[in-house]
């Protein structure tokens, strides 16, 4: 009792095609506490033990609250072969794409930042990340960085849809939400979507060539 802790809100049915392979992430019969399953917009939930993760006394109450996006954020840069010396692109900087632009450049990539949020570009350049940029200063601003070359990895963390990239690019897809028309959201599973966004709760998906 006593104990703080974090909700990983995905849940999972342990027992489909999904769940045995391995692949809780994409339970074809799982979702999200907050966004699929109701009852936990309250001062008090309850939600299965296994979901619970507890926060270390060294870990402050603020800090505690970007743990969940920070663990996905880890995961995803653990993912791809980055190297120093090399230029990426973060697309949205949110809290997600603030996190990774950080990540990427502790990597010793140089990280280009965009968003069409004026404020959330300074944030970024006040955290250490290289250059920042609007989308529609974004290409200019990449081929100097590049010399025309173009960055060795796009993230995408606007929450749209996936980048479109050239063969031998990588993405890493940091989404969340559905598109409603694909035929996994016409089923009723929307957390598996395949019209061009990709669920995140504590997961990301990698795309390569």
């Amino acid at each position: 009792a006593g104990t703080r802790v974090l909700v990983d809100p995905g849940v999972a049915c342990g027992w489909c095609h999904m769940c045995r392979a391995g692949r809780f992430n994409i339970c074809v019969n799982g979702g999200l506490l907050g966004r699929d399953i109701d009852g936990v917009f309250t001062e008090y939930a309850v939600v299965p033990f296994n979901r619970l993760i507890p926060v270390p006394p060294a870990i402050s109450e603020k800090a505690s609250g970007v743990l969940q996006v920070l663990g996905t954020c880890v995961h995803a840069v653990k993912t791809i072969a980055s190297f120093p010396g090399q230029t990426a692109a973060v697309i949205g900087l949110g809290v997600a794409g603030q996190l990774i632009t950080q990540l990427l450049r502790l990597r010793g990539m140089t990280v280009v930042g965009i968003t069409r949020s004026e404020w959330k570009r300074d944030l970024a350049a006040s955290t250490g990340t290289h250059f920042t940029a609007s989308p529609d200063d974004a290409p200019e601003v990449l081929a100097d960085v590049t010399p025309g070359r173009g960055p060795d990895l796009v993230v995408e963390a606007v929450g749209t849809e996936v980048t479109t990239v050239a063969p031998g690019d990588h993405v890493v897809a940091c989404l969340s939400g559905f598109c409603g028309t694909c035929a996994q959201c016409l089923s009723g599973h929307p957390n598996i979507c395949v019209g061009g966004v990709v669920n995140t709760a504590m997961r990301f998906s990698y795309f390569a060539d």
